[in-house]
């Protein structure tokens, strides 16, 4: 009788500890898949912000350059028939 009680209760701290152990590797996994989409986060981040400053500078060069050509214009205009 004694043994089968010790057995009972030997199988229920088994399952316990099957338990904690279950916890333990979730959590660390999920911590893992945290860390690794934070950094793949910021990686596209970093990408889109180069991106982002690529275009507006682009853009601003080519506004740039048609700025001078209207100034010129209006300059030269306003030189010979004034």
């Amino acid at each position: 009788m004694r043994n089968q009680v010790e057995n009972l209760l030997e199988a229920e701290r088994g399952k316990k500890i099957i338990k904690a152990v279950l916890q333990i590797q979730k959590t660390f996994k999920m911590h893992l898949a945290r860390v690794r989409f934070i950094a793949s986060k910021s990686a596209v981040v970093q990408l889109q912000k180069a991106g982002r400053g690529f275009i507006a500078r682009k853009n601003y060069r080519q506004n740039y350059k048609r700025v001078i050509v209207i100034q010129s214009g209006i300059f030269s205009f306003l030189f010979f028939f004034l």
